[in-house]
């Protein structure tokens, strides 16, 4: 703080030091801590941020903090970009691949997977259970190639006509 050539009072401004983190959840957390003036943070790419200011009453600095998420998309990469009277400054980070904030993509595919697979799985245990049925059936009247030629048609010889009857 100082007096200008006219008396009045100047406030030196005072540049925040500015960092950038990545949170467990997979949220990006960006602060300009304690400077004069209040500086703005802006986020590449643009997700859904929240931005608080804390004030410090004592000294007159200012510390601003925004907190970043980008539902259901895949961002391998942000920046904080951090504006200031005394300059500007820019920080990036690599998210995690493992951690996503998400709605549907990875965890609907694998739900999507296991649905697919226990239905397959079911299906091939019906057709499974349904061959083994006749396999056994088979087994139980003997040579099966013999029951099918019992079954042939057999033409009626008294009637003179000539209807398939099966018996």
């Amino acid at each position: 703080m100082f007096r200008n050539s006219k008396g009045a009072v100047v406030l030196e401004p005072v540049p925040p030091e500015v960092t950038l983190v990545q949170t467990e959840n997979g949220t990006a957390v960006c602060k300009a801590v304690v400077g004069k003036p209040a500086a703005q943070i802006s986020w590449t790419p643009e997700g859904d941020c929240v931005t608080e200011q804390k004030c410090h009453w004592g000294n007159g600095t200012v510390t601003i903090q925004s907190t970043c998420h980008w539902e259901g998309r895949r961002v391998p990469n942000v920046s904080c970009s951090v504006s200031h009277l005394t300059g500007n400054k820019s920080l990036s980070i690599e998210l995690d691949q493992g951690v996503r904030s998400l709605g549907f993509p990875a965890s609907g595919l694998l739900i999507i997977l296991y649905v697919k697979f226990s239905l397959f799985l079911v299906i091939l245990v019906t057709v499974g259970f349904i061959y083994f049925q006749q396999t056994n059936d088979c087994r139980a009247m003997g040579n099966c190639l013999y029951h099918l030629l019992t079954q042939v048609p057999h033409f009626m010889k008294s009637s003179g006509d000539r209807r398939l009857l099966f018996y």
